[in-house]
């Protein structure tokens, strides 16, 4: 029989049950040890002394017990890799009290409006075309484009930060790491796996929320400055959006179709969804889910599994041809930049004289 540590000290089940009588209604804790003195012939104890000594102890949860163990760490499906920092704990949380605002139902209608109403100016009535142009014309402007997109993506992050602060849970850290063969942003919004749905959908899509908060400001520096590359940049944030609402791998879209189903992590239940396919009668974890959430990761898992396949095999086969490609296309960009920069400054080229390959490589120490 295990001895429970109480106001009281330590105490056996008789003293215990003695004292109970004494001191009125029963706590959480108290009820729980009362029913184990009720039906301590029932093999009850042992159980109890086993989610005690075994569940209870290593987590560090018991009053005087030892120090708390380190928990394992789990290793998902296409999980995010090689993680570094860039915003650290305190700094996130205060960049999403700071723009949590944003998050007033007034504030995200006006958003989204605005959104329509400049989707509507540039894709039907102006059209990107002048800013094809500017591009083709001048391909230094290809480096605002990737900065702004950069910023745009960092921007994202707060949005996830700012959506878990303003559902009253705190973020974690925002960083970058290697999404399967890409670098990725990311935001550590563990905490709110305590805030209701409602909460977990509104952190899931503060990023693309942020997205459109990102374009309207382009869009009022365009008004400013006339520039076509701030329209270019709005078309691929556009395109970004769309990618991250896809649910297949671990982009946002992923995480709302999770918390809409309510399973935390879709790709562990691709086994058990396959098992009780193949079952043929026998018990499975798939069996355990309501019959919507199990339809609805049945109808998720075969998409994914032939979409995966396809994505992978075609990424070995075509890999070594893509980054030759790649390489070459970045070698010619960078002879385009570099020419462009030396025909601004007449005397860096006319410096190399009969060698135009000394302003290539300056650049390049």
């Amino acid at each position: 029989m295990p001895e429970w540590r109480d106001n009281y000290g330590y105490t056996t089940a008789a003293t215990y049950s003695r004292q109970a009588r004494r001191r009125g209604p029963p706590g959480l804790v108290q009820a729980a040890f009362a029913c184990l003195v009720a039906r301590e012939s029932d093999g009850w104890a042992s159980q109890v002394s086993y989610v005690i000594t075994d569940k209870l102890a290593p987590l560090g949860l018991l009053a005087g017990g030892a120090a708390k163990a380190a928990l394992p760490t789990a290793s998902p499906l296409l999980a995010l890799r090689a993680r570094a920092t860039l915003l650290p704990a305190a700094a996130a949380n205060v960049a999403g009290a700071l723009l949590r605002p944003l998050f007033h139902w007034p504030v995200i209608a006006a958003v989204i409006t605005a959104g329509g109403i400049m989707d509507y100016w540039l894709f039907m009535l102006h059209g990107l075309s002048g800013a094809y142009r500017q591009v083709l014309g001048d391909p230094v402007d290809l480096l605002l484009v990737a900065a702004l997109s950069v910023v745009s993506a960092v921007f994202h992050e707060c949005g996830h930060a700012a959506g878990c602060r303003y559902g009253g849970a705190r973020p974690g850290r925002i960083g970058v790491g290697i999404y399967l063969v890409w670098p990725s942003f990311f935001t550590d919004v563990t905490d709110s796996y305590r805030l209701g749905r409602a909460g977990r959908l509104r952190t899931d899509l503060g990023g693309v929320y942020f997205n459109l908060i990102f374009m309207l400001g382009l869009a009022a520096c365009y008004a400013v400055t006339a520039n076509q590359v701030l329209l270019l940049t709005i078309a691929i944030t556009h395109l970004e959006m769309l990618e991250q609402l896809l649910p297949f791998v671990r982009f946002d879209g992923y995480f709302i179709l999770s918390d809409l189903v309510g399973v935390p992590d879709l790709f562990a239940r691709i086994g058990p969804v396959l098992g009780t396919a193949f079952a043929r009668g026998r018990h499975t974890r798939g069996e355990m889910l309501r019959r919507p959430a199990r339809r609805m990761i049945t109808a998720w898992v075969l998409c994914v599994i032939p979409l995966l396949a396809f994505t992978l095999g075609s990424l070995l086969l075509y890999l070594p041809a893509f980054n030759r490609s790649l390489w070459l296309s970045v070698n010619n960009a960078g002879h385009l930049v570099a020419g462009d920069i030396a025909g601004r400054h007449p005397r860096a080229s006319s410096a190399a004289g009969n060698h135009p390959q000394v302003a290539w490589r300056s650049l390049h120490r």
